[in-house]
């Protein structure tokens, strides 16, 4: 443990008014959860329960406090700071006052305003879509991969809607590691100790309390049960001759919702279908059937294979680039060009349509990729068009804007590639995370002019 995430107990107390019922939100099979302020940031205080007797359970804080501090993802719910604090205090017992040892063990996490998974299932207005379903769904797995993919492994053992958290954007991430063991060797476990909600424990756990990463697949196919059905409250096994049955109900009625809602009907029934058989799997009653996480995941992953991101977002045109630097910047290019003699840049069509244009290393400019791009062609259109109509001697920026992974690089290449431009001078340009202004200018001149540039920096 270090030093700088441990937060002393008298600032707990002050935070959250010394534990108090009115900044209580929530309780746990370990401990409370309070709400409090701290640095500036919301953070959710765990105060796990007090015990007067060193031991065990204390072993077992430490060893949880140090699998946090390894966690990092996400989709896992970031530890913050944590207390291990050891007291005597006065109390009164048989009629006589006496000091007991008293010892706090607190976690601090961060807080997420968008509240548990369990209190939205119960929400009849809750992700009316598909796809934000499956972006819960896809998120869980994620984060419990992460999980039992440390080194050694770790378990949570209380997988479940109520300590599944979502942030503002509907994204999940698990939390109330109150449960959670490292296990070397053979990654499996026998233990005395009652632990996790009985409702999602597999029966391996309930009959001999035997615990391995099949544990929490259990819990995860039960807890994709009650995201695709749209309500909590799911106990207990489905019979194998009622399995055909609930699959049938629950597909239906998502397909009349998807028909409704979605431009890809038959892809994300599919999808639908797949989840359902693929959370059967996972609450097989014997553990060895079960897929671990990472099969999951890889089950998953297929499905999206011909589904288009629905994050896509509109192509804005924009005028003429304004800030000062870049104009700048844009001056010195222009000058270095008008200083090459064989170089054509203009920005309408030349007769020099055997051009070789110049791709960085960075990233491929292939035309290939209109073989494997799905669901784009509405949008590549609107594009070209755009670019059409926009073709002046001034420049034009075309904004596209999305979340990362969603294909953006990719419809750029498409229509860099349209031979609609092929006569036109054109440069790919690769911004990295880091912007640099300086080598974009240097990356277009070296690839309109066959020579490598090197305008300094100013």
């Amino acid at each position: 443990m270090t030093a700088e995430k441990r937060i002393p107990l008298h600032i707990l107390r002050e935070i959250t008014n010394g534990f108090s019922e009115h900044s209580r939100i929530g309780r746990g099979g370990y401990g409370d959860v309070y709400k409090g302020v701290y640095s500036g940031r919301e953070i959710a205080v765990k105060l796990l329960h007090v015990d007067t007797v060193l031991g065990h359970d204390d072993r077992q804080y430490i060893n949880e406090v140090g699998n946090l501090l390894k966690v990092k993802h996400p989709n896992i719910v970031q530890l913050l700071g944590y207390c291990y604090e050891i007291q005597n205090e006065l109390i009164e017992h048989n009629g006589a006052n006496r000091f007991t040892r008293h010892v706090y063990r607190v976690l601090c996490f961060e807080y997420l305003q968008g509240g548990s998974l369990d209190k939205h299932l119960r929400e009849e207005s809750f992700a009316p879509d598909w796809s934000t379903r499956y972006k819960i769904i896809k998120g869980i797995c994620e984060g419990l991969n992460f999980l039992h993919s440390c080194e050694p492994p770790i378990f949570h053992l209380d997988l479940k809607p109520a300590n599944i958290l979502l942030d503002s954007s509907m994204a999940p991430r698990l939390a109330d590691f109150g449960l959670s063991r490292l296990f070397g060797g053979s990654h499996t476990h026998v233990t005395n100790r009652v632990v996790g909600t009985e409702a999602y424990m597999p029966p391996e756990f309930i009959k001999d309390a035997y615990i391995s990463h099949k544990n929490d697949v259990f819990s995860l196919g039960l807890v994709m049960i009650e995201i695709i059905k749209g309500s909590s409250g799911y106990s207990g096994y489905i019979e194998t001759d009622e399995v055909g049955q609930f699959t049938q109900k629950v597909l239906g009625n998502w397909k009349n919702r998807i028909k409704a809602t979605s431009e890809y009907p038959l892809e994300e029934s599919h999808q639908v279908q797949i989840c359902i058989d693929t959370a059967m799997r996972c609450v097989e009653p014997d553990r060895n059937n079960r897929p671990n996480i990472a099969e999951v995941l890889d089950i998953l992953s297929k499905t999206e294979t011909h589904i288009p991101k629905r994050q896509m977002a509109d192509v804005f045109p924009c005028p003429t680039i304004g800030l000062k630097s870049e104009s700048n910047m844009l001056e010195i290019m222009v000058a270095e060009l008008n200083n090459n003699e064989h170089i054509h840049c203009n920005l309408m069509p030349t007769d020099n349509s055997n051009r070789t244009v110049q791709q960085l290393a960075d990233r491929e400019t292939s035309s290939d990729v209109e073989q494997v791009i799905i669901g784009r062609t509405k949008e590549k259109q609107k594009i070209l068009s755009i670019l059409s109509e926009s073709i002046t001697e001034e420049m034009v920026n075309l904004p596209i804007y999305g979340i990362g992974g969603i294909g953006k690089t990719t419809l750029a290449q498409l229509v860099f590639n349209d031979p609609k431009f092929q006569d036109y001078t054109r440069v790919w340009v690769y911004v990295s995370q880091e912007f640099n202004l300086n080598k974009i200018g240097n990356s277009i001149v070296t690839q309109l002019t066959d020579k490598i540039s090197n305008i300094p920096t100013k």
